[in-house]
């Protein structure tokens, strides 16, 4: 999906000549001017209407715990990965979407890693946070069920819940980019993977906007269905789509 999104984007980028590099240095703006010159940076290289469409914008946001300073970095993502939270994975339930999503954003502290604070000019300890500051026309959730660690390789087969329209904004808590006003979506589309690390099969539940009904599509085989489960424990690929 990633390889077919990247290439179409490549054919149809609207910028023919791409700049050359230039040293960023944004730190003295405010958040929402980071945030405008980080997206006119990424727009003069990256411009077509597979941007339009999927591209949003992540705030990696560090703050220093001896003095406060908190420093900023955009980048732009055409879709997101989470994971399942590790306590999940032999629950026999089902969690949330949203308990991923939480997860996604969680603070993570850094103590003593030497890292050199702007404000206070020392080697101090850390929170970082990673959250969406700009959303995206169609938003896709890709959930990480392939885990693999030092020990051991597994597919995760937990049961995750998730609604026909979800609210993106508590996932924005530091935005104030107009995008965050506009972020209900409309589940339009799952992919879905059954089978193992060592082999399996995609089958995809889809909404056509045309007649307002949903199907099942299995290689050649296309069927009507009444609604999917948003309750799944093979769901792999969510596609939501702005609601305005």
């Amino acid at each position: 999906m990633r390889f077919l999104i990247d290439r179409m984007h490549d054919e149809l980028n609207r910028v023919r000549k791409k700049p050359t590099y230039r040293e960023m240095d944004f730190d003295k703006l405010s958040r929402e001017e980071q945030s405008d010159k980080w997206a006119e940076y990424y727009k003069e290289r990256d411009n077509s209407i597979m941007t339009d469409l999927f591209e949003g914008q992540l705030m990696n946001r560090i703050s220093c715990l001896s003095c406060g300073y908190q420093g900023y970095a955009f980048d732009s993502f055409m879709d997101l990965s989470v994971e399942i939270p590790r306590k999940a994975v032999r629950y026999l339930g089902c969690i949330k979407i949203q308990e991923c999503l939480d997860k996604f954003i969680e603070p993570e502290r850094m103590i003593d890693c030497g890292y050199k604070c702007e404000g206070c000019k020392r080697p101090v300890s850390v929170e970082k946070d990673l959250t969406l500051y700009r959303l995206p026309k169609i938003l896709v959730i890709h959930l990480k069920r392939f885990y693999h660690s030092t020990m051991r390789r597994e597919k995760l087969n937990t049961t995750i819940d998730f609604p026909e329209t979800l609210d993106m904004r508590p996932y924005a808590p530091h935005s104030t980019h107009s995008s965050k006003d506009k972020a209900l979506y409309q589940l339009y589309g799952i992919s879905h993977h059954s089978g193992s690390l060592y082999g399996g099969h995609y089958i995809c539940e889809v909404y056509n906007f045309s007649d307002k009904r949903w199907y099942n599509c299995n290689d050649s085989h296309v069927s009507r269905i009444a609604s999917p489960s948003t309750s799944s424990s093979s769901a792999y690929v969510l596609f939501y789509v702005r609601k305005d």
